[in-house]
């Protein structure tokens, strides 16, 4: 089990950081009930290093409206989604489908957009900017 932050400032969605919450975990909450902040949010910490048992959801509440099964589907199309890990750090990470899923959208922790090796990555909130050092 893994907590799941939502940062808000000025009544604005910011940051949704799920650390290594994994699909059971996902499960549990009632992620559809919460698609509002998803929708609004500004920036997404893919879960659990990119791996798949991050980014699935098996269960969708029956009273709820959802537009898919899985935080890509939730947040909206203009959210920057942050992938923090090391590829190949594990057998899964990145997982190909979670990569396929943000369509290149993906800001990775490790490398800029070229592909050169970074040491982090800055996030300005208020410019919603990235930049790799």
């Amino acid at each position: 089990m893994s907590s799941v932050y939502n940062i808000r400032f000025d009544n604005k969605s910011y940051c949704i950081f799920p650390g290594d919450i994994e699909k059971e975990g996902w499960d549990l909450m009632n992620v559809c009930g919460y698609c509002k902040d998803f929708s609004e949010v500004c920036l997404y910490a893919i879960s659990h290093h990119g791996s798949l048992n991050g980014h699935i959801l098996d269960i969708v509440p029956p009273n709820q409206v959802c537009t898919g099964k899985n935080p890509c589907k939730i947040i909206s199309s203009t959210t920057i989604p942050v992938l923090m890990g090391r590829d190949k750090a594990y057998n899964g990470v990145y997982c190909c489908k979670v990569q396929k899923d943000f369509k290149g959208r993906i800001f990775y922790s490790e490398k800029d957009k070229r592909g050169n090796p970074a040491s982090f990555l800055e996030i300005d909130l208020m410019n919603l900017s990235c930049t790799h050092y």
